[in-house]
């Protein structure tokens, strides 16, 4: 099955090349990338697990003059989009593909939460996603405002999505970060969560993907 995905990715992509990750731990998928010519492009991720039974969540308290809610609706995409992208500046998300998410399995406004500051504007922000069937929460992705950093809301916003995930039964919350952003690997450490895995970006174009 992976092979057929790969093969319809490659197809698809032509010249512009493909990037996979796989776990250390899963040799299969390796042995797949490999032998249609993938190769390690140097880019790691952390996933990081947190399970009720880990003990209490710490207490964060937020910083004063903020608050933390699910997003109100579609009226605040352009300002939910214009947050990310002051949090990763490199991204290419749009309002156009923001509004695609409630057409999306698992998405709801009040698990798309956002720190609010005083004046109203939004600060910081953690998607969360629950599958029911599979009682796993999934943190994704997760970003504060440059203007509002170092004032601990990252932190705030991951535990506080954490336990909405727990208190509708998920049995482990994940989070995926860049192993290279050491501030993003210190801040699931501080939440309570552990590193579960490392994952491998792997590129039939290692070259082009290392220089990106």
């Amino acid at each position: 099955m992976f092979d057929a995905i790969l093969e319809a990715a490659v197809e698809e992509a032509g010249e512009g090349g493909v990037g996979a990750f796989a776990s250390d731990a899963d040799t299969a998928s390796i042995g797949v990338l490999q032998a249609r010519g993938f190769e390690p492009d140097g880019r790691r991720l952390s996933q990081w697990q947190r399970r009720p039974e880990d003990g209490p969540l710490p207490t964060v308290p937020l910083a004063d003059g903020y608050r933390i809610r699910g997003l109100r609706g579609p009226e605040e995409f352009a300002e939910r989009v214009a947050l990310h992208r002051a949090a990763f500046p490199s991204s290419r998300l749009t309002v156009d593909k923001y509004a695609r998410l409630p057409t999306v399995p698992h998405y709801r406004f009040e698990d798309d939460l956002v720190v609010e500051a005083a004046d109203g504007t939004l600060a910081a922000y953690a998607l969360t996603w629950y599958d029911g069937d599979g009682r796993v929460g999934e943190l994704e992705p997760v970003g504060t405002h440059p203007d509002h950093q170092r004032r601990g809301l990252s932190r705030a916003v991951v535990t506080a999505g954490v336990a909405r995930l727990f208190e509708r039964g998920a049995r482990v919350v994940q989070v995926y970060s860049d192993a290279a952003e050491a501030p993003a690997e210190a801040l699931y450490a501080a939440a309570g969560f552990r590193r579960y895995a490392g994952h491998q970006r792997y590129s039939n174009r290692p070259t082009a993907a290392t220089t990106s």
